[in-house]
């Protein structure tokens, strides 16, 4: 049977590999998905409804997978370098400072983990869209067509949930923890409260752009 540590190494090994393929894919998939952007653009009156949907998979599905991949190796490799670093006991936990015991872990390291897990999902949902403004992607999403749509309810849906698993957890939190973690639960109230107010100006924005379109 393979140790935990040979385990941890391939591990790591393979978040590296997702981290540099999904930096790759966004850097090299840019150019590609801004040109067809202008294109589509520039020809949006001699392009038939059926070729839009084509040249935005083309173009969105490569930057999507390029930043999967990059979130996927970012918060893999910590977690497996962690494993390799330490061979933790049986029944350990891997917490905000390490790998420890139900009976090592603090007051602060419990309420430590639970915001770093809002933080997380917080984390997850404002990349999701932060990402569309980054790379010029929410132009995408103002093009006439079914498809267009279809792409913003999935980004809608995506980041309430994501979202609403981080606010699930900000209103659970109990006095005692804010007390013993107090930077980490602003963090997480600014990540998840604030990024979906943001979110909900941007989506309005583009709502009210594609009525005037």
């Amino acid at each position: 049977m393979i140790s935990l540590k040979k385990r941890a190494a391939w591990g790591m090994a393979i978040s590296v590999v997702c981290l540099v393929a999904g930096i790759a894919l966004l850097c090299f998939t840019h150019d590609s998905l801004e040109q067809g952007l202008k294109k589509s653009f520039a020809d949006i009156d001699k392009t038939n409804e059926g070729d839009i949907p084509i040249k935005l998979v083309v173009g969105v599905l490569p930057l999507m997978g390029g930043g999967a991949l990059t979130v996927l190796g970012f918060i893999l490799f910590p977690v497996f370098l962690a494993t390799w670093i330490r061979n933790p006991p049986p029944g350990s936990k891997l917490g905000f400072r390490g790998w420890k015991t139900p009976d090592q872990m603090t007051e602060s390291d419990v309420a430590q983990d639970k915001a770093w897990r809002a933080i997380l999902w917080g984390l997850l949902a404002t990349q999701s869209w932060i990402l569309q403004i980054c790379i010029g992607g929410y132009r995408g999403l103002l093009l006439p067509g079914s498809f267009a749509i279809k792409i913003l309810v999935t980004l809608i849906v995506i980041c309430i949930v994501l979202y609403a698993l981080g606010i699930r957890l900000c209103r659970r939190r109990d006095p005692a923890g804010v007390a013993a973690a107090p930077w980490s639960w602003k963090l997480a109230l600014a990540l998840n409260y604030g990024g979906l107010l943001a979110f909900i100006c941007f989506i309005g924005k583009v709502l009210f752009l594609r009525s005037r379109a």
